[in-house]
């Protein structure tokens, strides 16, 4: 995923992937990429197909990350239920960065 290399190369503070079709499969692939990134401060999900085990993957990966520097996550539309929701608030416990 070209999306996942430009994350990993450090340079990306923004990126907006609403109504991309993207599912669980692909947010683990991006996921992977967030564990290490600390220059991406805003991340728009919005209208995919990501579904509670697309926010678990996510939320794992903002959670290993001490030096997220991510202050807005939008997820809008994306058929999140209570677990997606239970992930989210679990991972806001501890994120430090997140503003929105």
């Amino acid at each position: 995923m070209i999306v996942s290399q430009i994350i990993v190369a450090k340079k990306c503070t923004e990126l907006w992937l609403y109504g991309n079709k993207i599912r669980s499969k692909g947010v683990s692939i991006l996921a992977k990429s967030l564990i290490n990134n600390s220059t991406l401060q805003s991340l728009d999900l919005s209208f995919n197909q990501i579904y509670d085990v697309g926010v678990f993957e996510l939320t794992q990966a903002l959670s290993s990350n001490q030096k997220s520097s991510l202050m807005f996550l939008y997820l809008s539309k994306n058929g999140i239920g209570n677990d997606g929701a239970s992930y989210l608030s679990e991972m806001l416990k501890t994120n430090q960065s997140l503003k929105e």
